[in-house]
């Protein structure tokens, strides 16, 4: 798929938006999304989720292994 993009500049920063409005860029950071437009990757932390798209645990820079409860 095709996507657009946008540049805007501030300050010493451009930024890289697609027509959805997800940064693709920003400074030095490269950012990622899956299939339905969620983030995977900004450049320095991985995010993974569930099959039911919950953030399951973050890896890299920043890390966090999340548990939820049944009810």
């Amino acid at each position: 798929m095709i996507r657009f993009l946008t540049i805007k500049t501030h300050k010493l920063f451009c930024f890289l938006t697609t027509t959805l409005n997800q940064y693709t860029a920003a400074g030095p950071a490269v950012f990622l999304y899956d299939a339905h437009s969620n983030l995977r990757s900004d450049g320095s932390t991985t995010m993974v989720k569930t099959q039911e798209n919950r953030l399951e645990s973050a890896s890299g820079t920043h890390t966090a292994a999340l548990a939820r409860s049944r009810l």
